[in-house]
């Protein structure tokens, strides 16, 4: 069952991104080195979009861990 953390957002919100992922087990339980990762991002507008803002946090967070990642609708196949 998936998890969910919630924690009171700060100036930088990597730091609070890392603070929440913390709090179900930190990044590693996620993510392992060399994962290949893709960000989709809600853009549709009426039902809730995803923040930029909070996109590139985690863009950030994640090309600072050890991880293959972007963002886009589709994943690129090689």
């Amino acid at each position: 069952m998936g998890q969910v953390s919630i924690v009171r957002s700060q100036q930088n919100l990597k730091d609070s991104l890392i603070q929440a992922l913390e709090l179900i087990g930190g990044i590693s339980r996620y993510f392992h080195k060399n994962d290949r990762v893709l960000l989709k991002p809600n853009l549709n507008g009426k039902e809730g979009t995803s923040s930029q803002a909070v996109v590139e946090a985690l863009m950030q967070l994640l090309l600072d861990f050890p991880v293959r990642s972007r963002a886009g609708p589709f994943p690129r196949h090689r």
